[in-house]
């Protein structure tokens, strides 16, 4: 793994953390959906990274970038695929009660990205 891969990862993992911190200890779902998508952010961007050795800066490179990567990989399945795309929406959009949805979404989809790279 290249040391920027395990960089994007670590961050990852802090937003993770950050996400089940402001869950199980603050209860702030807003909070929680909004750590819990950046941690899939960059999960995605650490697999670009590995994939391309390209940085993606924006929200949305990084979407189109990771869908391109994927899309005829059989390991990868639907939901997968469209997980960085239809989680930015409701990002962006700032519903709370979704945000529940897209933390324990985030759990698999990191764990999903982290095994793939090793």
């Amino acid at each position: 793994m290249k040391p920027e891969t395990a960089a994007f990862l670590a961050k990852a993992r802090q937003f993770l953390e950050k996400a089940h911190d402001l869950f199980g200890v603050h209860h702030w779902p807003d909070e929680t959906g909004r750590a819990a998508y950046l941690a899939g952010l960059h999960a995605a961007r650490a697999f670009i990274f590995e994939t391309t050795g390209e940085v993606t800066k924006s929200h949305r490179r990084a979407q189109n970038e990771f869908r391109r990567l994927v899309k005829d990989d059989p390991r990868v399945d639907m939901e997968l695929r469209a997980f960085l795309g239809r989680t930015f929406e409701v990002f962006r959009s700032e519903m709370i009660g979704v945000f529940l949805l897209l933390y324990h979404f985030n759990n698999l989809f990191l764990l999903r990205v982290v095994v793939r790279l090793r």
